[in-house]
């Protein structure tokens, strides 16, 4: 069993980086109302994010890689999750105090990506059975290989 707070900031890291539903409903909307573009610039404005946390999740991977083969596994998992995430808030932050509608969106964009930095990490750790590593890397009794 997992200690409480280790569970705790399990969940609040889900919540941190799943954030779909806002992609799939709020942006578009806010993107229409609030900032006044067309249906083609909603269209364009709303796939950006995908966009630009997919490409972020390919780089985060490759670079969680690097830093595991440099610095073992614990830092070379929290360094990249920890600096996505600080990059995320800072950006949404600047997103929220944008006046023009290209920096608002790429703020968001870019904040967006900053996030999905640590997905490809958290997804393929999760389905090799290694995730209870990352939590407390003492605890190898689910490695597989």
């Amino acid at each position: 069993m997992l200690p409480q707070e280790k569970i705790e900031l399990l969940d609040i890291g889900k919540v941190c980086v799943r954030r779909e539903r806002a992609v799939a409903t709020w942006l578009p909307t806010y993107l229409r109302v609030e900032r006044g573009l067309s249906w083609l610039g909603v269209g364009l404005g709303a796939a950006a994010p995908l966009l630009v946390g997919a490409l972020a999740n390919i780089a985060g991977g490759y670079w969680t890689d690097l830093l595991v083969r440099r610095l073992g596994l614990p830092w070379g998992r929290r360094i990249p999750a920890a600096t996505g995430l600080l990059a995320a808030a800072v950006l949404l932050a600047l997103a929220t105090g944008a006046r023009s509608t290209a920096a608002n969106l790429a703020a968001l964009a870019l904040s967006f990506g900053a996030a999905d930095l640590i997905l490809l990490t958290a997804g393929l750790y999760a389905l090799s059975g290694v995730l209870w590593l990352a939590i407390d890397p003492r605890d190898d009794r689910y490695l597989t290989s």
